[in-house]
């Protein structure tokens, strides 16, 4: 993926965009779980360390540290240079699904929803399922349903049973053959 954005604003400062929403959910996770071997951010030219004038690259800390998780996230848990997409598996339109068939999912979901579904219909095995944040990273998580097993569609739960769990923050799925 190469220079995302709109000529003049591409990615913001931290200071102007400290979590990057957009460019996380819909660039960064968007492009890698669609096989992108990866992504280039353009500064924008209307804004304070644009792509012309930047001498402090520090300005989006937050950004590189946004690549970093998702970089961390792929080396540690993906044997990413044999999976393909395959979002269609996925009940939603706008979430993200990278699969080695019948051995490992990671789906992208950019809002949480109760009735979030994957098609594992063609999937024979049991999967592990783990919940990761995109914004801070760290440990994989045991959600609300710690087991699907395949041949048929299946709820993805939640990544805890917490009540105060908030929608419309982004997570990471993966499934893992047992």
């Amino acid at each position: 993926m190469d220079e995302i954005g709109l000529w003049h604003t591409g990615a913001l400062p931290d200071s102007l965009d400290p979590t990057h929403n957009p460019l996380r959910q819909h660039v960064l996770w968007g492009s890698l779980l669609s096989g992108a071997a990866g992504v280039e951010w353009y500064f924008g030219a209307k804004h304070p360390h644009n792509d012309l004038s930047s001498e402090d690259w520090r300005q989006r800390n937050q950004l590189w540290e946004l690549n970093k998780i998702a970089k961390d996230f792929f080396n540690e848990h993906l044997p990413f240079w044999q999976m393909q997409p395959k979002h269609e598996l996925l009940s939603i339109k706008n979430g993200y699904c990278f699969q080695l068939p019948n051995e490992i999912y990671a789906i992208y979901l950019p809002k949480l929803n109760k009735d979030i579904t994957i098609n594992l219909k063609a999937a024979k095995n049991k999967f592990k399922v783990f919940w990761y944040d995109p914004l801070v990273g760290g440990k994989l998580k045991i959600g609300s349903v710690p087991i699907i097993t395949g041949s048929n569609h299946r709820n993805l739960g939640f990544p805890t049973t917490d009540n105060t769990l908030n929608l419309n923050k982004d997570w990471v799925v993966l499934l893992k053959k047992l």
